[in-house]
This record gives C-alpha cells, structure tokens and sequence, in this order.
C-alpha cells in the first residue's frame, strides 16, 4: 500500500489551555491559533475529545459550537463571553486562584 502526502506542514502555533467552572459546571478547553484552517482557531474540548474551528465571527452563533463542546444551555452566555476574549473581541479573562 502507498501512501501520498497531500500536505506536510510545521508551523509556531499559540496554544492555550483554560479551564473554567460555572455555577454548574466545569469545562476544559485547548485554544490553537494557526495559519491554517483560513483565520480560524481550533477550539478542542478536552472532556469531550471533540474539536471545531472558530472565528469570531461564529461566536455569536451558540446553535454552532456549544452541543459540539459539551456546553450546557445554562451555561453558554458565560462560555460565549469566554470566547470572545478568547478569539479577540474583549477584555482578557480574570483567573482566579
């Protein structure tokens, strides 16, 4: 069997990994910034092993990316706010230890 690469590629890629606890629940994530994918950021959960990519321009639309990461309906305003500094539109995130 033969196999043909179709793209090899190395890059410098920012990574971030947070993670968040609500009133309700705990989320885990990995944030990839690439140049790959057309602008867009790999969000991957890390409870759920599944990953999809993201501008901010697919913030707004929540039907999109919170099934797919596991978010729960009570808890996607606060994701999505998340995910707004995450991607670049707003203010970095307060960690609190």
């Amino acid at each position: 069997m033969e196999v043909t690469f179709l793209m090899d590629e190395s890059e410098m890629q920012s990574n971030r990994f947070v993670c968040l606890i609500t009133d309700h629940h705990r989320y885990d994530f990995a944030i990839i910034d690439t140049k790959q994918f057309s602008g867009n950021s790999i969000v991957l959960s890390l409870q759920n092993n599944r990953m999809i990519l993201m501008c901010e321009e697919d913030i707004e639309d929540s039907e999109y990316w919170a099934l797919k990461l596991g978010v729960e309906q009570e808890d996607t305003k606060a994701i999505q706010d998340f995910l707004y500094t995450a991607l670049g539109k707003g203010e970095p995130a307060a960690v609190v230890y």
